[in-house]
């Protein structure tokens, strides 16, 4: 099941590879689409619940969204919220990031 919600930027972790494939003009590009107030896809993610707090994990696509929104100065995101089989995801070992994967999450 999907459902789509605006959820808190600091709310959503990206990870080590996803950082390490941001491409700034793709960033630039989604930040002046948030500013100028055109339609920006959502992003999807997954929950994963951290400390009795709900945390959520971008898949696949979407980091280049994510930090256009951070850079816009945007609090909230729109997000298609994808179910997880895995309830004791955190932020140190995500079942589904490859070996040696580290997940973090922004405070």
């Amino acid at each position: 099941m999907v459902r789509t919600a605006w959820l808190s930027i600091e709310h959503i972790a990206v990870s080590s590879k996803q950082r390490k494939k941001v491409s700034p003009k793709k960033v630039e590009k989604h930040r002046k689409a948030f500013e100028e107030d055109r339609f920006v896809e959502p992003i999807d993610v997954v929950s994963c619940r951290t400390d009795e707090k709900e945390r959520y994990r971008i898949l696949g696509n979407g980091r280049h969204r994510y930090f256009g929104a951070l850079e816009a100065g945007m609090p909230l995101i729109e997000c298609k919220i994808h179910d997880s089989r895995h309830e004791d995801w955190d932020t140190h070992n995500h079942p589904s990031a490859p070996q040696g994967e580290r997940v973090f999450f922004f405070f």
